[in-house]
């Protein structure tokens, strides 16, 4: 499991962490309300105790040189999913779009070259959160990464197109 630490918005250089607009955040709210609403409508009967609520902010998930290409890392206190393929390095939810599971922390849900599996719904994602097969409903969401003084920052405030990717050099 890899550490993460949050990067406190007072300490983060102005590109990192900007105030969010009133647009943004209402839409930030409304997206994880609009969740709540549909978990709640689906997940009628079903364990709902492993529900994760995404943790909005800055989060500082390592340097560049902690990755290998193919590398798929999970931040628990986030939760997210940081990876490094042939294009970049890009960072995603690791709550399954279904009823909310955190994925990635059980060794079973990310392995080192298969796709990723919710535990909980065995749903499955293929290692760029793309949706392979349900029952969730929609793929792994995205967010902005930056690099701050030799460091990976996720603006998980700041939602991105699941093609999106950092280019280190």
């Amino acid at each position: 499991m890899a550490k993460i630490s949050y990067v406190e918005k007072e300490n983060a250089p102005d590109m990192v962490c900007r105030n969010i607009s009133r647009r943004q955040f209402i839409r930030v709210v409304g997206v994880g309300g609009a969740t709540v609403v549909v978990i709640g409508v689906l997940g009628c009967g079903e364990d709902e105790s492993q529900s994760l609520q995404p943790q909005i902010g800055c989060f500082d998930v390592g340097s560049p040189n902690d990755y290998m290409e193919g590398d798929l890392l999970y931040f628990p206190d986030a939760p997210l999913l940081v990876g490094l393929d042939t294009a970049g390095f890009y960072a995603m939810s690791a709550i399954c779009t279904h009823l909310g599971c955190g994925i990635g922390d059980d060794v079973n849900e990310v392995t080192a070259e298969g796709p990723i599996l919710c535990s909980c719904t065995a749903s499955i994602f293929s290692r760029t959160g793309d949706i392979l097969s349900g029952p969730a409903p929609l793929s792994l969401q995205h967010y902005r990464l930056e690099l701050v003084d030799g460091q990976l920052v996720c603006d998980t405030s700041v939602e991105v197109p699941s093609d999106t990717r950092l280019a280190v050099v």
